[in-house]
Parts: C-alpha cells; sequence; structure tokens
C-alpha cells in the first residue's frame, strides 16, 4: 500500500498540522512529528492486526523503532515512508543524546533523503528554509500516516456493512 493523500476525517492530523506550521524552532518540530507518527502507527497497528491493542499497550513498552517495523511488516506503508520516519527518529535520538547539537539543513536533507522527488519539491518551494522544508516535508509524510488510518478504517466500516 502507498502512502496516500490527508484525506482524514480525524481532528488530530489538522491538530498536528495546525501545532507545527506555527512552530519556528526546528527541535520541536521535530519532536511534534516524532509523537504524532509514533500515536499515528499505533493506531495502524491497532486497526490492522486483530488483537493490535495487546502489541501497542503501555505493558508491551514497544519502542517507537519496534512500531515502526511492525507498521513495515504490515505493508501500510511505502518503503520510502518508512525509511523517512526511520531518519527522523535518528535525527531525533541524537538530539535527545546532545541538547546542545544544532539543528542544520543537513538533518531535513537525511530525513527526506528516501524520498528525493517529494523531497525536491519541496525544497524548490522553501529553498534553502531549513524550518520551510522541515514543517512542509514532515506534515507530508504525517498527512500520509493519517491517510492511511482513513483508509483501514474505511475498509474496516465496509467489511462491517458486507456482514450485515
Amino acid at each position: 500500500m502507498a502512502i496516500l493523500p490527508n484525506t482524514s476525517k480525524d481532528k488530530s492530523f489538522p491538530r498536528f498540522q495546525k501545532s507545527v506550521l506555527s512552530q519556528t524552532d526546528p527541535i520541536l518540530i521535530l519532536l511534534r512529528a516524532h509523537l504524532y507518527s509514533e500515536a499515528a502507527m499505533k493506531n495502524l497497528i491497532q486497526l490492522r492486526l486483530p488483537q493490535g491493542q495487546v502489541v501497542v499497550n503501555k505493558e508491551a513498552r514497544l519502542t517507537y523503532s519496534q512500531k515502526l517495523l511492525l507498521v513495515q511488516a504490515l505493508g501500510i506503508l511505502d518503503p520510502r515512508v518508512i525509511a523517512a520516519f526511520k531518519a527522523l527518529n535518528k535525527v531525533r535520538n541524537e538530539f535527545a543524546h546532545d541538547i546542545d547539537r544544532e539543528f542544520t539543513f543537513h538533518d531535513v536533507l537525511r530525513i527526506g533523503d528516501s524520498m528525493k522527488e517529494e523531497f525536491e519539491k519541496d525544497r524548490q518551494h522553501h529553498g534553502t528554509d531549513t524550518v520551510g522544508v522541515l514543517r512542509s516535508f514532515l506534515c507530508y509524510i504525517c498527512g500520509g500516516l493519517d491517510g492511511a488510518i482513513d483508509l483501514l478504517n474505511e475498509l474496516q466500516t465496509q467489511k462491517s456493512t458486507q456482514k450485515d
């Protein structure tokens, strides 16, 4: 299943998008995207697995990387999107272990590397504006997560309707 544009009826993505678009600190943007994507992956796992809540409950204590591997194994997202989220996680972890580290355009390039074509559109629009490119690209990939959640919800609704 490939990344989808955001078509969500859920209000969490618009709230995420609004908070990211109003933010100027790249580290806070990165953290918001990380938190949002982790919650969205949890939703995807719960929707896709018959007993998904067992895997993502607090007792399971899955890390971001483990949730991402589960989502990858379920075939929900384009592998390039998975790679972008892996890079996002890696960059976030680097900041967690070095709080004096400066966020650079190179960090944004690393996150967008697996999706060169889509990332290049953001670069053309925002130039070398680190925050602008970061905001735009993270909203794009997180919007894809949201679209995947909507698709799975829609498929579940269709299955329920067919059973009736």
